[in-house]
């Protein structure tokens, strides 16, 4: 079982380099390997695992499948202020504006002086209106 954490571990960290060389295909590869070992991991590796591909795929337009990914991660952490950026990014580019503007609040919640997420609620309220 031991050998399986190092694999785990050397896995994301590969997908990781991919995902910053814009080797998204074999990003997204190598990430879901490394989750279909389903170790029982601490929380947080978990959250980074799926906030991982679900930047991941949302670089590779799978909006929905991102979605699903963030909510995954959002349901271990739902503290974790990132994770309601990048899903608030994700169903803006979906046409979700009440979804998205309910994650932008939510980040502002955890991060008052957040100039990307205050600009993005200010937009999505605007268009809200209009």
């Amino acid at each position: 079982m031991i050998n399986k954490f190092f694999l785990y571990d050397n896995l994301i960290q590969k997908a990781e380099i991919y995902y910053k060389r814009r080797k998204y295909h074999l990003a997204l590869d190598i990430v879901n390997e490394a989750i279909s070992l389903e170790l029982p991991l601490s929380k947080q590796k978990k959250v980074e695992a799926y906030e991982l591909r679900g930047n991941i795929k949302t670089k590779l337009s799978y909006y929905l499948d991102s979605i699903n990914d963030f909510n995954k991660a959002i349901r271990l952490d739902s503290k974790n202020a990132s994770l309601f950026f990048y899903r608030g990014m994700a169903l803006c580019v979906l046409d979700d504006k009440d979804g998205a503007l309910n994650d932008f609040n939510q980040l502002i919640k955890f991060e008052p002086n957040n100039k990307s997420a205050l600009e993005m609620s200010q937009y999505l309220r605007d268009s809200l209106e209009d």
